[in-house]
């Protein structure tokens, strides 16, 4: 029997989890008069729990599940997508057909979300500057002791 790879580990990012990260998110961001959008997805790119806030634009959503999507199942963080596309642009040009449309944005902002060094998810966030939405991040990550690999 061989071991799962680590973004398989049994030990993931649970709901409970999530339904923590995103008020802690939505605190900081109402502390600093920010309206925006909260997304937290486990490593499979599965959604575990979005918030947007009153007076957020309607696509932040849609916007901050883009921007984790793809560092949730890599691993890899917004940065580093970012870098991927500018020097293979056509290879992400068909990148969202490979897995049925997945909501696919390689850019800054969401870095992926580690328990004792295993992949769990990935956490986006959209709205604001990218201050606003580093600090959303990084309180919702810190309410639960989790760590992030370097952007």
């Amino acid at each position: 029997m061989t071991a799962s790879p680590p973004h398989q580990a049994r030990h993931g990012l649970s709901y409970d989890q999530a339904a923590r990260r995103v008020p802690a998110a939505v605190e900081y961001a109402q502390a600093h008069n920010y309206r925006m959008s909260f997304v937290v997805l486990d490593a499979g790119g599965h959604l575990l729990m979005a918030g947007r806030m009153a007076g957020a634009r309607f696509l932040t959503p849609a916007i901050a599940r883009g921007m984790a999507y793809a560092p949730a199942v890599t691993g890899r963080s917004g940065g580093a997508m970012t870098e991927s596309y500018l020097a293979h642009p056509a290879l992400w040009g068909n990148a969202a057909a490979l897995d049925y449309g997945a909501p696919l944005l390689p850019a800054r902002g969401a870095p992926p979300v580690f328990v004792n060094g295993v992949l769990v998810g990935a956490m986006g966030a959209s709205g604001g500057t990218a201050g606003a939405r580093r600090g959303g991040r990084r309180a919702a990550i810190q309410a639960l002791g989790f760590q992030r690999a370097p952007s």
